[in-house]
């Protein structure tokens, strides 16, 4: 009788080392990493980080059509298409919507940017842990958390997290499977609320140049709003600047979107109420 072999369990693997993030998209590292404290609930400063928006997204076909999860006002954004040096991109560039029984990748509905008449499924005030009590209105059930985040299933997912033009460039997100073969809502959620806990290193606080008075308001307002919702151990001023703060108070989730100029899902997002 052959030995049954057995799947090594998955999860999610945080590197130990906090990065820098990149000031260019797909730029190269200007420094060499150094060690960080253990994580714990102090925000850590960042060391450089390589940057993977120069890699396309893991494993995404060549060819995408449009599907809209039986929403006639889904946007086609909701399904993704990569060029590849052995397939054209579309005549007008805009990589979506190419018919032909194409496969697609379809973000769940869930991750979905609203159309203009529709109510998003769920608020999300990112500066609160996913997992948390009362973080995200209505709560959303087990079985929508544990579906895949798109359709056919990925390993992993590169979302890019987009502050306004004048503060800071773009940064990747990598998200992967914390239990499952794939990509889930879940691993979604809480990869992106683990990144922006990340603190400023000092890199990024130069890169923002005239902004960091935006910014310093932006840490400051957060650490009191935390504080009446009674999360004052996690944000005291002490622990410093994070990269939340560089989304200006443009804490709520928004979805996601499709940019086919990064080749990876774009974090939208929605100033607090």
């Amino acid at each position: 009788m052959s030995r049954a072999s057995v799947t090594p369990p998955r999860g999610v693997r945080f590197c130990h080392e906090d990065t820098i993030i990149p000031t260019v998209l797909g730029q190269a590292p200007r420094s060499t990493p150094t060690p960080s404290p253990t994580l714990s609930t102090s925000t850590l400063e960042s060391p450089p980080l390589s940057s993977p928006l120069s890699l396309s997204p893991h494993r995404l076909p060549l060819t995408v059509g449009v599907a809209n999860n039986g929403d006639a006002t889904a946007s086609p954004t909701s399904c993704a298409r990569l060029p590849s040096p052995t397939s054209p991109t579309s005549p007008n560039g805009a990589g979506f919507g190419l018919g032909g029984g194409a496969p697609c990748i379809a973000l769940d509905p869930a991750l979905q940017v609203p159309g203009a008449t529709k109510l998003p499924p769920f608020v999300w005030d990112m500066m609160r842990d996913p997992q948390g009590p009362h973080a995200i209105v209505p709560v959303l059930p087990r079985a929508t958390l544990e579906r895949p985040a798109v359709t056919p299933p990925l390993e992993q997912m590169t979302i890019a997290v987009m502050p306004l033009s004048d503060v800071h460039p773009p940064w990747p997100v990598a998200i992967t499977p914390s239990s499952s073969p794939y990509v889930t809502v879940r691993d979604v959620l809480q990869g992106l609320f683990v990144d922006l806990q990340i603190g400023l290193a000092p890199e990024n606080w130069r890169v923002a140049g005239e902004a960091q008075a935006r910014i310093r308001l932006a840490a400051e307002r957060r650490v009191e709003r935390m504080r009446k919702k009674g999360d004052e151990r996690r944000d005291r001023p002490e622990h410093g600047r994070k990269r939340l703060d560089l989304l200006l108070e443009r804490y709520r989730f928004g979805g996601l979107l499709y940019n086919p100029k990064l080749q990876m899902w774009e974090l939208k997002l929605e100033e607090h109420s």
